[in-house]
Parts: C-alpha cells; sequence; structure tokens
C-alpha cells in the first residue's frame, strides 16, 4: 500500500507530455512541445533503458488545474505561467524506482521568466528548511528532504542534490537521491528532476550526469525560440 502511494506520487509529478499532434492554430507543432528534454539528452542507466512514461498534450492552466510549479519554488506565492508540459521517463527495474521529470512552461514574457528564475533561485536558500521532515510536504503531505546542496555547475548551470525522504518510507542514506536544475531563456523556463530510490535491498546508485540533461535543455529552448 506504501508503495503504491509512493509511485503515485511521482507518476503526479508529470501529468503530461506532449505528442507531435499538438499543433497551434496554423497547424504548426506548439513552441512548448520542443521544451523537454528527450531520452536521447540523458546518460545510459547502469540497468534497463530509458521509457517515455506519460503521453498528453501541452496545457493552459485552469482555475481548477493551476499546473505544476518547480520543485523547490515557496508555495506562499502563486506559480503562474501561459501554458505548461511535462515528460516523465522511468527504468523499470525491480526494487528500484528511477525517474526523471522534464517540466517547462511558457510565460507571459521574457522578463517574467527571468524574474520566476531568479525567484526560484533565491528560493532555494530556504528550500532545506520548507521541505524539512519537521515540515513534509509533497502531493499527501508526506515528502521531506536532507543534505540539500550545490552539486555541480553545468555550462553555468547550477544543479542541486538533496536526499529525498518519506513519513511512509524512510530511504537509508544515499539511496534516495535527487538532482535538480531550472534554465530560463526568452519567455520559456525549463526544469528537470532526477529522482532514485531503493525499495528493496539495492545499493545507492550514483547519481546521473547533468551534461547531457543541460545541453539537451539548452537546445530545445533554443529550438522553441527563447
Amino acid at each position: 500500500m506504501g508503495r503504491t502511494r509512493l509511485l503515485a506520487l511521482f507518476a503526479a509529478l508529470a501529468a503530461v507530455v506532449a505528442v507531435p499532434g499538438t499543433a497551434l492554430a496554423d497547424g504548426g507543432p506548439d513552441p512548448l512541445y520542443y521544451v523537454p528534454i528527450s531520452t536521447g539528452d540523458l546518460p545510459a542507466p547502469d540497468a534497463g533503458q530509458w521509457q517515455y512514461s506519460s503521453p498528453g498534450p501541452v496545457r493552459t492552466p485552469t482555475a481548477d488545474q493551476p499546473g505544476p510549479s518547480p520543485y523547490c519554488w515557496d508555495r506562499a506565492r502563486p506559480w503562474t505561467s501561459e501554458k505548461w508540459i511535462s515528460t516523465l521517463f522511468t527504468v523499470p527495474v525491480p526494487g528500484n524506482y528511477y525517474s526523471v521529470t522534464s517540466l517547462a512552461w511558457e510565460l507571459p514574457s521574457a522578463d517574467a521568466a527571468r524574474a520566476a528564475a531568479a525567484r526560484w533561485n533565491a528560493d532555494l536558500a530556504s528550500c532545506a528548511e520548507r521541505y524539512s521532515p519537521a515540515r513534509p510536504v509533497g502531493k499527501f503531505g508526506d515528502e521531506y528532504i536532507v543534505d540539500f546542496k550545490k552539486a555541480s555547475t553545468v555550462d553555468g548551470a547550477d544543479v542541486y542534490s538533496f536526499n529525498w525522504g518519506h513519513t511512509m518510507y524512510s530511504p537509508p542514506p544515499g539511496a534516495a537521491y535527487d538532482q535538480i536544475v531550472l534554465l530560463a531563456r526568452g519567455k520559456y523556463v525549463s526544469f528537470v528532476r532526477s529522482h532514485y530510490f531503493c525499495t528493496g535491498k539495492c545499493a545507492p546508485r550514483a547519481p546521473i550526469a547533468f551534461d547531457k540533461v543541460v545541453a539537451g535543455m539548452n537546445r530545445g529552448l533554443i529550438r522553441a525560440g527563447g
């Protein structure tokens, strides 16, 4: 029961993904479709293969479904965008859950996108406190993080890491490792989160390298016209 809820939690992080049929009124693809990364932007996993998990269209936020915000965003403030899209990649390996979520938003303007990215970077300073074991968050209010830090800088983009925990399942140190990065270009914002946790008797895995990920994010933003 606990694992079922955990898997539902991470599936919810990526409700939809664009498909080639997503189009504008003139028949061309929505530029936002080009922003998320693809399997070619991910390093090969040490077991299995990356798979798309959540096909769907570009979404327009509504009052009932405002859309997701990037991880560590201070939810005391609204995250607003014109449109959003999400892609989830997973590696089906028994006893493990390994995923990468790629989120992209179209904001009203380039200034709005830059301001959102700057605000997110400022929010990182309080992320560990806001997501601490004493103040769990997430869809079910039961997710927390520890050991939050800047892990690397790739082509000028800072990649942050943390160990993830859950009130229903407390992973051993290093067995639930996440990395996050956010980029803004033009009126588009691109965000990637890699997540791994071990649900069985398995050794912790090394975090995935973000060199190809950041290159793919920049390529997608440029292709979208950012």
